[in-house]
């Protein structure tokens, strides 16, 4: 009697079970599933290859596109660049002194008369006289100030100034006002020179070639 029981409660059942089946394996992507249940694990997985396969047709798509295209400057760049490099990096020296200045330069020399008996040396000055209406400013790219040559009557070279001095690396500026005298001196040795033979002494602010000056002496 028992056992008949459990057969028919079976039989009874078969179609509830075989019902149920049927909505489980319709199931897709049912939110809320319990973790505990196949079916949720089932929806990870099938969400893990979607994914996968969306991130390796973005990949072949970035691959397939090159590399990002390079804009290319505008030309008011190059235009900007060019002017900067013509104007600062290759500018020409510009000279101490500006075209229209007027000055006045002299030759000194003292004594004016040479006794080689008497005189070891003898000063050399250039005098520089602003006759404008504006300052002149000269520069000059160390301490020194003059540059001087004693010449025999071949041409040749006795003496010079500087020989063997140090200056000071550091560029100066000499201003000189209007109507303003400033005078640059030094002494040039006479141990070579000969009496009754005729010698030229050349004179000219270092690095300002613009100012310089020539006299002949003829010692006794």
């Amino acid at each position: 009697m028992r056992l008949l029981l459990i057969i028919l409660v079976g039989i009874l059942s078969w179609p509830l079970y075989l019902e149920a089946q049927e909505k489980f394996s319709a199931f897709d992507g049912v939110e809320g599933t319990d973790e505990m249940s196949p079916l949720f694990w089932d929806r990870i997985s099938l969400r893990r290859t979607r994914v996968s396969d969306e991130q390796k047709r973005i990949s072949w798509s970035q691959i397939s596109a090159g590399p990002p295209a390079i804009q290319k400057q505008p030309d008011s760049f190059q235009k900007l660049f060019e002017t900067v490099n013509k104007e600062i990096i290759h500018r020409p020296h510009r000279p101490a002194a500006v075209s229209g200045d007027k000055t006045a330069l002299s030759l000194l020399l003292e004594p004016a008369q040479i006794d080689l008996r008497e005189r070891r040396e003898i000063t050399v000055t250039l005098a520089l006289t602003n006759e404008s209406k504006r300052q002149l400013r000269i520069t000059f790219p160390t301490s020194q100030r003059m540059q001087l040559f004693l010449r025999d009557p071949t041409g040749r070279i006795l003496e010079k100034w500087p020989e063997s001095h140090y200056f000071e690396p550091i560029e100066e500026v000499v201003a000189i006002n209007p109507d303003e005298t400033v005078q640059f001196s030094q002494r040039l040795p006479t141990r070579k020179m000969k009496g009754s033979e005729t010698y030229t002494i050349e004179a000219s602010l270092f690095n300002n070639s613009q100012y310089s000056r020539t006299i002949s002496i003829k010692p006794f």
